[in-house]
């Protein structure tokens, strides 16, 4: 009895919901705006789930939605610009939805529950993502925004669905509290050029366990409690030059081997960044600003990234024969990473050092180079450093080659 009760109760329920509307075309229903020349989609997903469902489908299980850019009632045509509240949430049989051009607005929930849901592009007139809005899609692996996207934030959107990786538009500022909780299956997060996110709220990313590649703006300032906690799957992260302030559990039970600071002065902290973070991860910072800064005070490898890429060079030079212009152009490079306002200046100026050195390797590399090339044939090939100059040495292991080798092996 108490079962009858409670269907008959959904069932008035839906009827009331799915009465609620302007008129429907084509099984979707749509109430007018205040303009009387627009409308919004509304309460669709009572009329598929259970009201009209057969009269608009037959026997058939529908899998896709295309919503038109125009539709036609009582011999006047209106343009659809919005997408209401909870329009489509639950319709789990539905794999794609067309959405038009001319939707600047999508509603809290519209889309939430849609189990079947795949892929979605988001129109470039949205500028706001809700709350829930394809939360619990558990199948939805893409989401792409229409080039020119005037997106600017984004709620708790897409908790707990199936996203794999999705870039975020430039103009989006902040990322919401919660808009990425529990997505298992992320891995990648990029951001669009010329980024202007400055926050990642609360729980942004909270228990992402397989993301592995975010690269946070340099626009950013703050990152809030839990952003990232539980993604024990991130093994590095830059922290940008202009990030100000990290809040409580921001990293907790992050798998980090290494981390690197870009500003000049560290970051203000809050209580137990890096709980449960391994103590022998390496982290990077630009100065010595940082030596007695709280948050590292557990931890066994704190590096200034400047020292290390100059021992690096350092260590690289030692036995390779360079001529006078060589070593000057890489005593250039050395001031320039003294010099270098960011990581990636550091990294440019280390590598096109190294590229020089590279060109005069130690008899060591030069000998293990000639006797790996030569595929286990076992000859001495030490004796070939002392014949030949430093130029030469790829020359003579061919011509070692040659000797030692059947043609079908040259």
């Amino acid at each position: 009895m108490k079962k009858i009760l409670l269907i008959l109760t959904l069932m008035l329920t839906c009827w009331q919901a799915a009465s609620a509307y302007d008129f429907m075309v084509n099984g979707i229903a749509y109430d007018k705006n205040s303009d009387g020349n627009t409308v919004k989609v509304t309460c669709t997903n009572h009329v598929w789930n259970t009201l009209d469902y057969e009269n608009y489908s037959g026997s058939q299980t529908i899998t896709q939605a295309n919503i038109p850019e125009t539709v036609s009632n009582g011999g006047k045509t209106y343009t659809v610009t919005s997408i209401g509240e909870q329009a489509f949430s639950g319709c789990s049989t539905f794999t794609t939805f067309e959405i038009p051009t001319s939707v600047a607005s999508i509603g809290a929930s519209a889309f939430q529950g849609c189990t079947g849901l795949i892929s979605m592009e988001i129109p470039a007139k949205v500028t706001t993502l809700l709350s829930g809005t394809f939360s619990n899609c558990t199948n939805l692996t893409s989401v792409t925004f229409a080039e020119g996207s005037l997106l600017e934030s984004i709620g708790s959107t897409f908790a707990n669905s199936g996203l794999v990786s999705i870039e975020i538009p430039a103009k989006v500022s902040t990322i919401a509290s919660g808009t990425f909780h529990d997505c298992k299956k992320l891995e990648s997060v990029t951001f669009a050029e010329g980024s202007q996110l400055t926050t990642f709220a609360s729980e942004a990313f909270n228990i992402c366990i397989n993301l592995t590649t975010i690269d946070i703006p340099e626009s950013v300032t703050t990152i809030n409690n839990s952003a990232f906690s539980g993604c024990s799957g991130l093994t590095s992260l830059i922290i940008p030059k202009n990030v100000e302030r990290i809040g409580d559990y921001a990293f907790l039970g992050c798998g980090f081997k290494y981390l690197v600071f870009l500003a000049e002065n560290p970051p203000s902290l809050d209580n137990e960044i890096f709980d449960e973070i391994p103590e022998d991860i390496v982290i990077y910072v630009p100065n010595d600003n940082y030596k007695n800064w709280g948050g590292f005070t557990n931890f066994k490898g704190v590096y200034d990234y400047k020292t290390v890429a100059l021992n690096e060079i350092d260590a690289a030079m030692n036995g390779a024969t360079l001529t006078d212009a060589e070593k000057g152009a890489i005593s250039n490079y050395k001031d320039q990473i003294n010099s270098a306002s960011d990581l990636a200046a550091v990294i440019a100026a280390k590598e096109a050092a190294l590229a020089i050195i590279k060109l005069h390797p130690t008899k060591a590399a030069a000998l293990a180079e000639i006797q790996a090339e030569m595929d286990g044939i076992p000859i001495d090939v030490s004796s070939a450093y002392n014949v030949f100059p430093a130029s030469c040495w790829n020359k003579h292991c061919h011509l070692l080659r040659t000797k030692h080798l059947p043609e079908s092996r040259i």
